[in-house]
């Protein structure tokens, strides 16, 4: 989650870099719809099956490849931090991990709050801090 989309596009492909990946299936199927053995959730109908998978940015946020099997959904819904930083919650660690390796190999400014739960802070190239951080279990 972010607390601005548009902010965070411009991060994730600008300044890291990072492969738009094709939305999921599963995302507007459940798995065993996937597999064609029961009919669609009635959840999953107001979504538009009809649109292209590989658009970045719409309104489920944005899909990033970072591993073969590892992909990044970015939505809205996290609040601006302390002194209105963007903030980017994540619930997985690898995930997190990945994003700090790439900003570390794009020479994009960076500082580790803590270790556990892991927090960083990351400036884009317009001098805006991007707070980012895994929510602990």
């Amino acid at each position: 989650m972010v607390s601005d989309l548009e902010i965070a596009r411009q991060f994730y492909e600008g300044d890291l870099q990072l492969t738009v990946a094709e939305v999921p299936l599963h995302y507007y199927y459940n798995y065993e719809q996937t597999l064609g053995l029961s009919g669609i959730d009635p959840l999953y109908m107001s979504a538009d099956l009809g649109r292209p998978a590989a658009q970045s940015f719409n309104d489920d946020g944005l899909w990033y490849q970072l591993k073969k099997n590892m992909q990044l959904h970015v939505i809205t819904g996290a609040n601006l931090s302390e002194k209105n930083r963007q903030r980017h919650v994540c619930f997985d660690r690898d995930c997190l991990e990945q994003v700090l390796m790439r900003a570390q190999n794009q020479h994009v400014k960076y500082k580790i709050r803590r270790e556990k739960p892991l927090n960083f802070l990351v400036k884009d190239y317009q001098g805006r801090v991007i707070e980012m951080s895994e929510i602990s279990n």
